[in-house]
């Protein structure tokens, strides 16, 4: 990943001109109240204190930069101050590290201090920044080859040894250092290192500072419930123009193209599918009171073609109501998008790795039991129909096997739910599927049993039906449960005297003799997690055309 880093900043420093080593190298600081700048008149020993308006430029006047106990430049911060001696002490200390970084003579620590707290002691709640000029210049103007060479030599790790670079191989004299500080499983940048942890040239160096700046700024958003980076494996002028892009419409708001990741996950996929260059995705943690940052997960080498099959298809199983979007996947596959099993479902996504069929069927039929007992559930039909998408989704991205038409193209070159007049067009259109006759036996008796529910409300002139109440997802649905569910059918049709013709062409009792023709000796069952989704799909799919008044094999909706 440095090495991807390492090629973005060298595009940048060549494309956008090079950045001074403080402003690639200082961190992104907070805003605080107020400045207290000091002037130091060295020649009459004189002290002025003013209070100014906060400016984060002041930072950078200062050439401040902290890590840890380290600290470089002339610059203090009091925050909720305490008029306690070792506080006082404490800002003593870094008030004469200030003037030390300033060559001016530390005596006048106590007359600075005496005057700073004067000011902060008016509103000590508030935060202060005190910066300090001497003989009214600025640090800056005065010190800053001061600051690069205690930065070169002090945090930038300079050997005096020269060794080949591990980014680009040239020998040079090489600084020990990583510079992007982060915790990683990342072993292969560590691979070929002699004698060094790692070892890398200045110019290798400033390109990293750079391209981290540049993937902060251009590359980096929040998506997936993580802090997120986009890292094309070569950077160039027309990837550099896809990522300053603005094609995507204006019915998003924010300004960057990766910021609207989140928003308009199907448009940026699309325009990831013009990169040329594999991709890899990196989702990290990077926490502002640490210096150093931590990669969560890391999914390597994407193709851009895949991003646009996933585009495609996220605009296939959306509809009118509900945009699909990955997190649909992984709410129902992993709960949701926060954990390491989310992001290693989205890796098997992007590069199309096999999914196990008897796991799929076991976490979505959890999800299909929790919606379904939940208070804020949304109806069965509708989770079912997720579930088709999710599945059928990833049939498309070669995830799972055996896909059925869910959707189907219109005339308009979008995409609509596939409409089956008869049970045998549904059969026959979706063989790859149902291609065993067992599973035609499952979706019968569920699709028999939700017409019986329609008849239970009808013959008791009722919107509720008490066979509703009966959620059977506690059976083994092996042979035994399919004969309990024939045998029940068979009482209900008689009770009802509901056997008649159905829009689909056929009566309740000969969809019952095809299920029992089906389901045969018992042998060649689909598994138990694939038979109770077949027999809920049966309960939720409509057969035959809609017409007012009609017997419906549905019973809660339409699809």
């Amino acid at each position: 990943m440095i090495d991807i880093i390492s090629n973005i900043g060298k595009f940048s420093r060549n494309n956008h001109g090079e950045k001074e080593l403080i402003d690639i190298w200082q961190k992104p600081e907070k805003d605080f109240d107020s400045i207290l700048e000091v002037d130091i008149d060295t020649k009459n020993n004189s002290i002025n204190v003013i209070s100014k308006e906060f400016d984060k430029r002041v930072f950078r006047d200062s050439l401040f930069y902290q890590v840890g106990n380290g600290h470089v430049g002339s610059l203090v911060k009091i925050e909720k101050f305490k008029d306690d001696q070792k506080v006082i002490e404490k800002i003593n200390k870094k008030i004469e590290s200030s003037l030390k970084f300033l060559s001016i003579k530390t005596e006048f620590v106590k007359n600075i201090s005496e005057k700073v707290f004067e000011k902060v002691r008016i509103a000590p709640s508030k935060a202060y920044i005190v910066s300090f000029l001497k003989d009214g210049k600025k640090p800056i103007d005065l010190f800053l080859d001061k600051f690069n060479n205690e930065i070169e030599k002090t945090y930038l790790n300079k050997t005096k040894f020269t060794k080949e670079c591990h980014i680009c191989g040239k020998s040079e004299i090489i600084y020990d250092t990583a510079i992007y500080n982060c915790y990683t499983n990342d072993k292969e940048i560590y691979s070929n290192t002699k004698g060094f942890s790692f070892g890398i040239c200045k110019e290798c160096l400033l390109n990293i500072l750079h391209g981290r700046d540049y993937t902060r700024d251009y590359l980096s958003t929040y998506w997936a419930d993580s802090e997120v980076m986009i890292l094309p494996h070569n950077y160039d002028n027309d990837i550099d123009e896809i990522f300053k892009g603005e094609n995507i419409g204006s019915t998003h708001s924010e300004s960057k193209l990766i910021n609207k990741l989140k928003s308009a996950e199907e448009e940026i996929f699309e325009e990831f599918g013009r990169l040329n260059e594999p991709v890899d995705i990196v989702f990290f943690e990077d926490p502002k009171a640490s210096s150093e940052w931590k990669i969560i997960y890391h999914i390597r080498g994407i193709l851009p073609s895949r991003f646009k099959l996933i585009s495609d298809l996220e605009k296939k199983y959306s509809s009118e109501n509900h945009n699909f979007r990955l997190r649909d996947i992984l709410n129902i596959l992993a709960g949701g998008t926060s954990s390491n099993e989310s992001k290693r479902l989205l890796n098997m996504i992007f590069h199309g790795k096999k999914y196990s069929r008897s796991l799929f069927f076991n976490k979505v039929l959890k999800s299909y039991q929790k919606n379904h007992f939940s208070q804020k559930k949304i109806p069965d039909w509708r989770f079912m129909a997720n579930i088709h998408s999710v599945y059928n989704f990833l049939v498309d991205c070669n995830c799972l096997n055996k896909g059925w038409n869910f959707k189907s193209k219109n005339n308009g070159g979008g995409y609509e739910m596939t409409v089956y007049a008869t049970i045998d067009e549904f059969f026959e259109k979706n063989n790859e599927f149902f291609d065993t006759n067992q599973k035609k036996a499952w979706f019968l008796i569920g699709n028999v049993y939700s017409s019986l529910i329609y008849y239970s409300k009808k013959y008791h002139d009722s919107n509720v039906s008490y066979l509703e109440k009966n959620f059977f997802f506690g059976k083994k649905y092996d042979y035994k449960t399919f004969i309990y569910f024939t045998n029940k059918c068979s009482d209900l049709i008689i009770k009802y005297k509901s056997g008649g013709a159905l829009n689909s062409g056929y009566s309740l009792n000969s969809l019952l003799i095809m299920a029992k023709e089906y389901i045969g000796t018992g042998k060649n069952l689909p598994t138990a997690d694939e038979a109770k989704y077949i027999f809920f799909w049966g309960m939720q799919q409509r057969i035959g055309k809609k017409e007012k008044n009609e017997d419906t094999l549905t019973n809660e909706g339409e699809q």
